[in-house]
């Protein structure tokens, strides 16, 4: 999935639309679960971005090596955003059992069952490989969980996942295909909501969404995300925020975690990986939209940054975006 880029609005909330228009996914829907009491399904660790949306009844979510645990309330949608191992169940963890299981026993296409009864709990769950595995930018700012309870969500988050719980039950012919484009937009959907309501939190960790949400820093994020390629210097970022050199070094590394020119590096190899997966771009050129004069600049750096040469990693069998 790739957001059409000619929506990128230029203004500070440029910096999210940016990072939201590089992510590329594939969505993987493993279905509707109708579970029986008790139960519990152990997901193990994935190479992806799983989530849950609890439509009936509600289950307890734990992730695995956390003492905390969750209980997910209809109507609540859940993201494990770094492919943590973890269960959901609602009763003793003696009924706990595989995920794989569940699916082999699974007579309709689609749909999870434990056994046959009455249904007390139904959700959703799938997950979304990104073509940057989980070290995408805009991944690495996340917590391993996110829970977006209805309380405070925007109306067409709500739409989606009306839609997507229809589609689900109703089974109708081209049901999955529907169903992956809209848990694609579904996931778009999430970050907006998470970003927006977290951008600007005081305390926490220094991190990418504590910059988006302060309006100067945002500025220079976006202008950087827009342009990688421009020479940039932490004077130019510094004018582009509104601040003084030392002002806006002190003030992003705060914020960030990362001095300015270790984020334009971040970014600028993000992007050259994004070309080199997605183009057919010689490195010549890349190195040149990347931001480097030159081929050897951009492989030192890309090198230390990813662990591969350019050329090598190009080559790697990575998954492609539908």
């Amino acid at each position: 999935m790739r957001i059409d880029p000619e929506i990128i609005a230029k203004t500070p909330e440029d910096a999210l639309s940016s990072a939201l228009e590089s992510i590329r996914l594939r969505s993987h829907f493993f279905g509707l679960s109708e579970m029986v009491q008790p139960w519990g399904i152990v997901i193990g660790r994935q190479p992806s971005i799983i989530f849950h949306v609890q439509i009936e009844g509600r289950a307890e979510l734990e992730l695995h090596g956390e003492a905390d645990r969750v209980w997910l309330e209809a109507g609540d949608v859940a993201l494990i955003t770094h492919g943590r191992p973890h269960t959901l169940r609602h009763g003793p963890p003696a009924h706990d059992e595989p995920l794989e299981a569940v699916l082999a026993r699974s007579s309709r296409p689609g749909t999870l069952r434990n056994r046959p009864g009455p249904t007390s709990e139904r959700f959703l769950c799938g997950g979304f490989t990104l073509e940057d595995g989980l070290s995408h930018p805009l991944l690495r700012a996340l917590p391993d969980l996110i829970v977006l309870p209805p309380v405070g969500r925007e109306p067409w988050l709500e739409s989606t996942l009306q839609f997507i719980a229809n589609e689900a039950a109703n089974a109708a012919a081209g049901a999955s295909t529907v169903i992956r484009r809209l848990v694609d937009v579904l996931l778009i959907q999430c970050f907006r909501q998470y970003f927006r309501q977290n951008a600007g939190v005081r305390g926490g960790p220094p991190s990418w969404v504590r910059g988006l949400g302060d309006s100067q820093i945002a500025r220079a994020l976006a202008a950087i995300h827009r342009e990688p390629e421009q020479p940039w210097t932490v004077e130019q970022m510094a004018a582009e925020a509104g601040l003084s050199r030392s002002g806006f070094a002190a003030r992003f590394s705060l914020l960030v975690g990362q001095t300015p020119a270790e984020y334009l590096t971040a970014w600028r190899m993000h992007r050259g990986a994004e070309l080199l997966r997605q183009t057919q771009l010689g490195l010549a050129e890349i190195s040149l939209r990347a931001g480097y004069e030159s081929e050897a600049a951009f492989s030192r750096a890309f090198r230390r940054v990813h662990g591969v040469a350019p050329g090598r990693f190009r080559r790697l069998d990575l998954p492609k975006a539908s």
